[in-house]
């Protein structure tokens, strides 16, 4: 058998279907034969998705162009795979690596047992397990992905020469390979991040280091102090306030700066932990979540969050803002300031509606225990920011109580100023 490329024109060249191949605008289209020595057979099943082809731009009034016309040729060819970016092909890498530690475990097992009954000169038979005489399956995410369909796009827009026809096919090929190199390598990039969330030793381990960290922060004398000293001789509603503050400012320690261990030795920021989750490949909502709503906290816009024309947060997008521009916010933003012409997502009742109240802790350190010094910050942030607004609107009410009652114990003629009310697009959620 063989499949013979031709180009046709419909009404010349001898088409047989003249006005009626969807091609009778002149446009050339492709024709595939298939002959053999036993006559007329079927055509193979055509591939899904076709690539797009238009010889001429300018013919085409769909087109639109972001600078000048040029004249040229335009080429789009499919490329669909199967991502693995998903909850479900995460939960089966991790419940796969499960079973592979466990069968490790009983390897092992097995391993010293015969070692001991060889040593002890036993000739019983060791019990084996059955699983240990199965061959290892490689890890397989079948039924776990969702489909990707992209566009790979070429123009010759300035140089006006025709794409060869005859190159279509080597260029489905080559996304088809391209979209299959991608899918191997999300299942490895997947079970590299379940390898990550079972590994309970390394997570106990930070979760001390935290604890550790954030218990030295409240030991701190110099922080101690500074409170003590700010809130002496203060209102009631400002010593609240003050107490907020510091809680807020430990939190942020925690993460950002320096640690030291038993030998005084200066050790890297908790923050790098955060950062390793920039690693990861799936993340879930409430984890996407929690980060959106501390970078709108931050005074971050929609534009820097938000994937662009798209109402739904993307784990690729905020991978970029997860770093130091975030934490440089987070040292010199005063949350107690007034805060003017936000965007609706930007305002305090907003952002807390992107962070659920029962997202504590627990629930927290089960993605990530890096994930919950952020949590720490956003809950104390938030209380630091709602107490400022509420003492604001208090000072508000008592100056004007106290303007009022002047006023009505003014002499005729004498004017009373009243105190002009606070301004803050926050204040609605105080």
């Amino acid at each position: 058998q063989l499949m013979v490329p031709g180009r046709n024109r419909c009404g010349s060249g001898g088409c047989s279907r003249a006005g009626r191949c969807g091609a009778a605008d002149g446009r050339p289209s492709t024709l595939w034969l298939l002959r053999s020595n036993r006559g007329t057979v079927e055509p193979p099943p055509p591939p899904p998705f076709h690539p797009v082809s238009v010889p001429c731009v300018t013919d085409v009034e769909k087109v639109r162009y972001f600078e000048l016309t040029r004249l040229g040729a335009y080429l789009a060819v499919p490329l669909v795979y199967n991502s693995s970016y998903t909850a479900d092909a995460l939960e089966a890498a991790k419940a796969f690596e499960e079973a592979k530690k466990a069968r490790a475990e009983k390897q092992k097992a097995y391993d010293e047992a015969v070692e001991e009954a060889k040593a002890a000169g036993s000739e019983e038979p060791v019990e084996k397990d059955p699983i240990l005489d199965e061959e290892e399956a490689p890890l397989s995410l079948e039924g776990k992905t969702k489909t990707v369909r992209m566009v790979l796009c070429l123009d010759t827009l300035g140089a006006n020469e025709l794409f060869d026809e005859s190159k279509f096919e080597a260029a489905m090929e080559l996304a088809k390979a391209c979209g299959k190199c991608k899918e191997n390598s999300e299942v490895q990039l997947v079970d590299s991040q379940a390898l990550v969330e079972i590994d309970e030793a390394a997570q106990e381990k930070l979760k001390t280091q935290i604890e550790e960290t954030r218990e030295r922060w409240e030991k701190d004398g110099d922080l101690r102090e500074e409170q003590e000293s700010e809130a002496e001789g203060a209102e009631d509603i400002f010593k609240e306030l003050v107490a907020l503050k510091y809680d807020y400012l430990r939190a942020v320690k925690v993460l950002l700066d320096p640690r030291t261990n038993e030998a005084n030795e200066e050790l890297p920021p908790l923050k790098e932990e955060l950062l390793k989750l920039k690693t990861w490949v799936v993340a879930k909502q409430e984890m996407m979540d929690l980060i959106a709503a501390v970078c709108f906290l931050y005074g971050m816009k929609k534009v820097d969050i938000y994937p662009k024309r798209k109402p739904n947060l993307n784990w690729q997008v905020l991978l970029e803002v997860l770093g130091d521009d975030l934490f440089e916010r987070m040292s010199a933003t005063d949350l107690t300031a007034q805060r003017t012409e936000l965007e609706p997502e930007q305002k305090l009742a907003a952002i807390k509606a992107l962070v659920p109240e029962d997202f504590d802790s627990e629930k927290c350190q089960a993605i990530s225990p890096a994930l919950e010094m952020l949590l720490n910050i956003y809950r104390a942030a938030v209380a630091y920011r709602e107490r400022s607004l509420k003492a604001r609107m208090e000072e508000y009410d008592r100056l004007k109580a106290e303007a009022e009652a002047a006023a009505a114990e003014a002499a005729e003629g004498q004017t009373v100023e009243m105190p002009e009310p606070p301004v803050d697009d926050d204040l609605e959620a105080a």
